[in-house]
């Protein structure tokens, strides 16, 4: 079981970068920078981070934290004293330099590897949605469930989407109620690929996933051959592609570099890049097709109503979940 050496250091915004190219310097690969200066002014911004939340007890004024893990093995471990001694004595030089410091507090923990590949999974359990459809872990086993349920065989990893957020959720029900049998579909966005797999469950016999984040893609992948189903990563074997189910799974910048069309789009991202997707949406969807959109925040849902009326769909559909909303559009 491989072991990690947190360090983290708390400090004024201004000292961020110095302390950052510290730690470099000592071997960190990259740095978790917490900012609540930042969280704050992105909380407030409208933009491509609708997802931030404030935390309970969140203190605007309170120091930001500059934290990185290093490999800690043996020979690291038995020198570890030293090592952080060394680190500290070097933030603390920092105070003589012409910039805000604040505290400089050093703190660190040493962590296991398996309580980040693992823990998680404890509160991913079995969750029903919809009419008929069962979103399973893949490593629980179900014993006497109804054969009429569409199972979803999921391990989300790294990447978004397990069907315990309401916009997860909410897309599901939508794919039920619009998506037919024989339809062509195109998830945007396809994170870890629950869309793209309840796709296929539900009936199409065509599926395009996309995403910009290589997780994403991996972790779609690594879900479909989870549920047994088999795909191309190749656009252009995809158009060849005579057996049914048909599913590529590729990266592309949302549809830039989408040249199918569609019976049915799904796009689970935020509300201002679905206004952005919307403006070329149409593009890639068939007569009469559906645009389902959703990770929309209940504050941003006229703007995106809006955006689609722009863009000559027609909304259909609207479902609200806490303060999340997901709409269906239809081309007319």
């Amino acid at each position: 079981m491989s072991k990690w050496l947190e360090v983290s250091v708390s400090l004024h915004q201004e000292a961020i970068e110095a302390v950052a190219e510290v730690l470099m310097n000592h071997g960190a690969n990259g740095v978790e920078i917490d900012d609540p200066v930042l969280l704050q002014q992105r909380q407030s911004t409208p933009g491509d981070w609708d997802y931030v939340e404030l935390p309970d007890g969140f203190d605007p004024a309170a120091e930001a934290i500059v934290r990185t893990w290093f490999p800690l093995d043996a020979e690291r471990e038995q020198e570890m004293t030293n090592f952080l001694s060394l680190i500290e004595t070097e933030i603390d030089q920092l105070q003589q330099w012409d910039l805000q410091t604040g505290s400089l507090t050093v703190s660190s923990r040493v962590i296991a590897e398996e309580n980040w590949a693992e823990a998680w999974k404890a509160w991913f359990k079995p969750l029903y949605i919809g009419r008929n459809l069962l979103v399973k872990p893949s490593w629980e086993a179900l014993e006497g469930e109804d054969e009429s349920l569409t199972v979803i065989e999921l391990d989300p990893g790294l990447a978004f989407g397990t069907g315990n957020h309401a916009s997860t959720r909410l897309s599901l029900i939508l794919m039920e109620r619009y998506l037919h049998p024989g339809q062509v579909v195109i998830d945007v966005g396809c994170g870890s690929g629950i869309l793209t797999v309840a796709a296929v469950k539900l009936g199409a016999t065509r599926v395009l996933a996309v995403d910009n984040d290589p997780l994403a893609i991996d972790a779609t992948k690594g879900n479909l051959q989870l549920n047994d189903l088999k795909f191309t990563e190749t656009p252009e074997a995809f158009n060849l592609f005579l057996d049914e189910p048909a599913i590529c799974v590729f990266k592309s910048d949302l549809i830039q570099q989408v040249s199918i069309t569609a019976d049915l789009v799904v796009a689970n991202i935020v509300a201002d890049v679905i206004i952005r997707l919307s403006r070329d949406v149409d593009r890639i969807m068939n007569p009469s097709a559906v645009f389902i959109c959703s990770g929309i925040l209940t504050s941003r849902r006229e703007d995106v109503a809006e955006a689609l009326t722009a863009a000559g769909l027609t909304v259909i559909t609207l479902l609200e979940e806490d303060d999340w909303v997901a709409i269906a559009a239809r081309k007319t």
